[in-house]
């Protein structure tokens, strides 16, 4: 038995029989993939790479190959997705889902992730749009015997809950110390080199930019990606605010026409992990100009705003408090909050069940011990590691490095102790980065609290959540977002507007936009999801 692996080498590094992406802090100094490398080759066995691995404050992934077995493991956040298939007995592992396809003859596609596809951008588990290919998942380490052919999984890291460890009287004075924590690691990791922020004009990036600049780190550039709204004008500004150089690019539907029909779509999805994951490629065509022009230089260090809170924040509160996991319960919240796109697809609940209680392992020893983790352990293994921070695929495509500083291990266990109540809507967070932009930035409480997100649903929202009349104001939304009347108002009036004000619908004409609309909230990413799994073309 034997094992073919094909990694990418401008993005791995290699030493020996051991294969590392990324970089991380072990016991406090900062490793490159390098020397990574030599450490995964110096642990003995299994358990001691999983010791290791979970003592790793960063973003990797490894693949160890030796004469008896393969090995191959991510990070919390599975940072470098690895796919892999099993052909006479010959363990095919790559980073780049052509090349696994290619190597894998007569596939069947499975239907339920395809479901799973197109109603949430990705598919669960270790489980791919085909039977016959598999994923590496968050925290996993993969051990592949050659003498027999058969695998065996176990994890580095799972998400649990913990208690409360802070009074709100020094919630404040503690995010603060652990950001500074953070972000002294952050300006390590770049040594001088530029870090590029992609600014947007919501909070978690703008968080990125305030800290770069308490730290006095002055090799910052901050671009943008304009989709629309008013991200663009607001993202300058705070740029401005800060003294911060701001980039950004024009898009036509034509740059997108010209991207959905080229190689380089194709070589971007596969890359990008698309048999596990709907790949992001928003912004291709404008980091492609900044790259091309050096307004992205080649050494970047990209630092995007992806925030360990999201895992925590969303929580149902009736699933707060209780240690019986009802699974119906755990499965209707799950659906409800993920299972988003496409609308109208039926979604076969009890075998997504079944998906659940595989993924977050109930039943095993190492179950969640309550409802509320249970709904966390999923979305922080699914959701953030499958769809969004899989939109850094698109940093690994032009060549950059990466580093998250908002999902640092300091700040994760941060979050994990803070009280539910100020972790839900935000509203502590949110709080404190506009108080810090106003330090930082010298701005005015007024504008330090302007975002992109501020419409008239939202700022309603917030005013009536904790009313009684919250329940009936968010039914009547509810049965007006889901009506035939809002369908045939969005047909006629709407859709037209929208696609011109969107340059990413440049992939399809406005005939295809309009015939394959069916009152979708998400309709890019639901319409490219549905074209991926063969269902529509989005092209005469």
């Amino acid at each position: 038995m034997s094992s073919n692996i094909n990694l990418n080498p401008e993005i791995w590094s290699k030493n020996g029989d051991v294969h590392v992406r990324g970089h991380a802090f072990h016991e406090g100094e900062y490793k490159a993939a390098k020397d990574l490398a030599a450490l995964v080759k110096d642990t003995e066995n299994v358990d001691e790479l999983s010791l290791l691995l979970s003592s790793l404050n960063g973003f990797f992934s490894v693949v160890v190959d030796d004469n008896n077995k393969t090995i191959f493991a991510a990070d919390r956040m599975r940072t470098g997705p690895i796919f892999y298939s099993l052909v006479d007995n010959e363990l095919q592992v790559s980073d780049n889902c052509g090349w696994v396809i290619k190597q894998t003859p007569d596939l069947t596609k499975s239907e339920l992730s395809e479901v799973e596809y197109e109603t949430t951008r990705f598919v669960t588990g270790p489980y791919t749009l085909y039977e016959e290919v598999k994923q590496l998942q968050s925290g996993e380490v993969v051990v592949f015997e050659k003498d027999s052919a058969s695998f065996s999984t176990q994890q580095h890291h799972l998400h649990t809950v913990t208690e409360s460890n802070y009074e709100q009287s020094e919630l404040n004075q503690e995010f603060q110390r652990v950001l500074d924590s953070v972000f002294e690691r952050l300006t390590e990791v770049a040594d001088g080199r530029p870090i590029v922020v992609p600014l947007s004009g919501g909070y978690d990036s703008r968080l990125i930019a305030l800290m770069l600049k308490r730290v006095g780190y002055d090799n910052v550039i901050t671009y943008t990606i304009d989709t629309g709204g008013d991200t663009t004008s607001i993202a300058r500004e705070v740029a401005e605010d800060l003294g911060f150089p701001w980039v950004t690019a024009e898009e036509t539907h034509s740059e997108w026409d010209e991207l959905y029909n080229s190689d380089e779509w194709n070589d971007f999805f596969d890359m990008a992990g698309y048999l596990g994951g709907l790949p992001n490629p928003t912004g291709i065509p404008t980091m492609k100009k900044l790259r091309r022009s050096g307004k992205i230089p080649e050494d970047a260090l990209i630092v995007p705003g992806h925030s360990a809170l999201d895992s925590m924040k969303a929580t149902p509160k009736d699933l707060e408090n209780t240690d019986d996991i009802n699974l119906q319960q755990l499965t209707d919240h799950i659906v409800k909050q993920h299972y988003k796109y496409n609308e109208k697809t039926d979604i076969p609940k009890e075998m997504i069940s079944d998906r659940i209680v595989e993924s977050i392992g109930i039943g095993t020893s190492h179950a969640p011990k309550s409802s509320d983790e249970a709904f966390e352990r999923w979305r922080l293994k699914e959701r953030r590691t499958k769809l969004i921070f899989n939109g850094n695929r698109n940093f690994d495509f032009f060549g950059w490095d990466c580093w998250v500083p908002l999902e640092d291990n300091e700040l994760y266990e941060f979050w994990r102790k803070v009280p539910m109540e100020q972790k839900r809507h935000r509203s502590f967070y949110e709080n404190h980065i506009e108080n810090l932009y106003v330090e930082v930035g010298g701005v005015s409480p007024e504008k330090a609290g302007v975002v992109e997100d501020e419409s008239l649903k939202m700022e309603l929202a917030d005013k009536i959540r904790d009313l009684p009349i919250w329940p009936v104001v968010r039914q009547m939304y509810y049965a007006w977002d889901n009506s035939l009347l809002k369908y045939e108002y969005m047909k006629r009036f709407q859709l037209d507007e929208i696609y011109e004000s969107d340059y990413r619908f440049g992939i399809m004409s406005p005939e295809k936009l309009q015939e394959h609309y069916e009152g979708q909230k998400y309709i890019f990413f639901s319409l490219l999801a549905r074209s991926t799994t063969d269902k529509i073309d989005l092209q005469d």
